[in-house]
């Protein structure tokens, strides 16, 4: 059996708090994609259109929703989804943050998506997607969440995002805990990180890589186009993961997904270490991976107190690249 894809049974995985012992983390699937245009009700409209199909996907798993400006959740059968929502996206004042959030009716949801856009207060962020889904219904059909995917992305036109294992939390909660999330984290390089980073535009850019990377058309624009992102990858893959699961693009009116092989990947690096797919990814993709981040606070991941935050991001962002972290990354943002 290949421990890579033996996961079976992260469905039932927690992550304990360290003093309490009270779950507070799990481990499945999470997408998460950063568009902008947040203010604008077309842009609001197509976000409920990605949660109503992140919907159907789940099926009867979803009995929740946390509507637009309530802070209590409420039966999903009685709120008219997706079409109430629909209708408040499209009338919602620019002015207002618009947020819904998605879930199924037990603690700690593996089923559950939300989507949060900002109002004009902040034009310069950025609004984002995320989805949430078991590893287990990964398992049993890949290609059915990369068809997904796919999908939300050609409704919100993201400027780039990512699919593969995360740490799950309760919704908005997720950085809550990084003397519990770090250690994981620290372990398992293919997990990634859901809202690690500031939702300022990185024009051209992309935030990291995961087991799909999704680039928009100004990140496509800026590696050359489709052509020369598949020379790049189809080299990095001969240097780096011969033997490994080829990599697939997936096309979506707005950009591109990379799928590095088959199967998301855990990245244990007490075991098997990192995924070569990952690997090859990153090293195709580096001219595009944005890393200009400041040495302060807002712009850095959000670690346990005794950690150079700074250096650390660094090496999470380049995470899959083994000892060679940070050379030739993206100029840091002026």
């Amino acid at each position: 059996m290949d421990r890579r894809t033996d996961y079976e049974n992260l469905d039932e995985a927690l992550i304990p708090h360290r003093h309490s012992g009270n779950p507070i983390m799990r481990i499945g699937l999470r997408t998460q994609l950063f568009f902008p245009g947040g203010t604008r009700p077309q842009v609001r409209v197509a976000a409920v259109e990605a949660l109503a199909a992140y919907a159907r996907l789940a099926g009867p798993h979803l009995t929740r929703i946390l509507p637009n400006g309530s802070k209590r959740l409420a039966n999903i059968a009685r709120a008219d989804f997706p079409e109430r929502q629909r209708q408040q996206a499209a009338e919602s004042p620019p002015g207002e943050v618009f947020g819904i959030t998605i879930c199924e009716d037990r603690k700690i949801p593996l089923w559950h998506a939300s989507a949060q856009l900002p109002g004009d207060y902040a034009p310069e962020l950025l609004s984002y997607f995320t989805a949430a889904t078991p590893a287990s219904a990964i398992k049993e059909d890949p290609d059915r969440h990369v068809a997904a995917v796919v999908e939300w992305a050609s409704m919100v036109r993201p400027d780039y995002g990512t699919a593969g294992f995360a740490l799950i939390a309760e919704p908005g909660m997720e950085l809550q805990w990084p003397d519990e999330s770090w250690p994981v984290l620290s372990r398992f390089c293919g997990l990634d990180y859901l809202g690690a980073f500031n939702l300022n535009r990185k024009p051209g850019c992309i935030q990291a890589v995961n087991w799909l990377t999704v680039l928009g058309e100004a990140a496509l624009a800026t590696i050359g186009g489709r052509q020369r992102l598949a020379e790049r990858l189809s080299r990095a893959w001969s240097e780096i993961a011969p033997a490994a699961p080829g990599f697939s693009l997936h096309d979506f009116d707005g950009g591109i997904v990379v799928r590095a092989g088959d199967h998301p990947q855990m990245g244990d690096l007490q075991q098997e270490g990192i995924p070569e797919t990952y690997q090859a990814v990153s090293a195709a993709l580096r001219p595009v991976i944005f890393a200009g981040y400041r040495n302060r606070p807002g712009d850095l991941l959000k670690l346990p107190a005794k950690l150079d935050r700074h250096r650390e991001t660094m090496g999470w962002i380049f995470r899959f690249d083994g000892g060679d972290r940070a050379a030739g990354s993206a100029p840091e943002a002026t």
